[in-house]
């Protein structure tokens, strides 16, 4: 079984991503970088592709610019990836974890969370790094992540923005060329993928499956199973996915992660993480997951009064949770729109809690 990750949600935090988050409806890196880039290259985009989120920049020059900001999207103080997401990635004995975000989050959550994983990530520019995949991978000693798009904090011009970027890197990878021959091996044996976060509806992410599941046109076959969760897909497209990829149900709630995790945990064969958490941070954890979040933000207040990460985005976060009360006791939104509320308030609960540094006096 590999897990296929897309892009795990985000959280805003500091003062001035306030509004910056409210405007951005689905915080991805995508999205962020959208934003990064418009922001500095006013006037020098073409135009900016909505549905396959790439560029048609006015010159190279203009593209170098955006290459040279791409930084500030992966290391932006204002915003932290959804540690509980990469905890449970971590914990499920994935051998392979294949990322479509250029980002090192899920790489650090296992040197957080476990050890040092085999890593390594794919690009058409030139040869990859000084990593490469060297033993087998497995659920246990030597699970590998991989980066299919590129790794800004290895080099800047291995993301892709636009279509040549694009075009080069499917060129590529459809030929097998730069690709790690052990990670081709065992591609072309598993049989069983998690989607997490995977828009079916972009023509470019189809082809990322039809690589993946070795639809090649001499040997066509559909024996592999492909599970997404919090997929994406239009209802014109639905049909066709659903047959081509050997699609049974698209799991729309973050919550289907979370069953998948417990189910592993029932059979006992997580991982066995590093216990860097704090007491307190504990204590939050499992209000949270009791749902008593009251008792949860009041823990916060008591014992991080001081913390500037949570000076101002703990207060915000509480005051959304009243505003859920509010509406949900007036019957003002639709009880479906306010359990995803409460299901993002949940996640920013669990991510704020792995901030808290363990000190020796708690």
């Amino acid at each position: 079984m590999h897990l296929k990750l897309e892009s795990a949600p985000l959280y805003p935090v500091g003062e001035e991503a306030q509004k910056e988050a409210t405007d951005l409806i689905d915080p991805t890196f995508s999205n962020i970088t959208k934003r990064n880039i418009q922001k500095r290259l006013n006037g020098q985009i073409i135009h900016f592709y909505e549905r396959d989120k790439l560029f048609l920049f006015a010159s190279p020059r203009a593209k170098r610019e955006a290459i040279d900001c791409l930084e500030e999207s992966i290391n932006d103080e204002h915003w932290l990836p959804d540690s509980e997401l990469m905890r449970k990635i971590v914990s499920i004995p994935f051998p392979v974890i294949l990322n479509l975000n250029p980002d090192k989050y899920v790489f650090e959550a296992f040197l957080k969370y476990y050890h040092r994983p085999q890593f390594d990530y794919f690009t058409s520019k030139h040869k990859t790094g000084n990593y490469g995949i060297v033993e087998e991978p497995d659920g246990y000693d030597h699970p590998v992540v991989y980066n299919l798009c590129g790794s800004v904090l290895d080099a800047l011009d291995s993301v892709v923005l636009d279509h040549y970027d694009l075009f080069g890197l499917l060129k590529s990878m459809l030929n097998d060329t730069g690709v790690s021959e052990k990670l081709t091996q065992k591609l072309q044996v598993a049989d069983r993928y998690i989607l997490l976060g995977f828009e079916l509806d972009r023509w470019y992410f189809q082809l990322f499956l039809h690589y993946l599941n070795r639809l090649d046109k001499d040997s066509f076959n559909n024996f592999n199973q492909n599970y997404p969760i919090l997929s994406q897909v239009s209802a014109d497209s639905r049909e066709f996915v659903m047959r081509q990829f050997n699609i049974e149900h698209f799991a729309s709630s973050r919550e289907d992660f979370d069953k998948l995790y417990d189910a592993c945990v029932d059979l006992k064969i997580v991982r066995k993480l590093h216990n860097l958490e704090s007491p307190i941070a504990g204590q939050i954890r499992s209000l949270t997951e009791q749902n008593r979040f009251e008792e949860a933000f009041n823990l916060f207040e008591q014992y991080c009064p001081n913390n500037t990460l949570l000076a101002i985005d703990l207060p915000l976060l509480r005051s959304r949770y009243a505003t859920l009360l509010e509406h949900k006791r007036l019957n003002l939104e639709d009880q479906r729109d306010l359990q995803r509320e409460l299901n993002r308030i949940r996640y920013g609960l669990l991510t704020f809690a792995n901030e808290i540094i363990p000190v020796d006096n708690e």
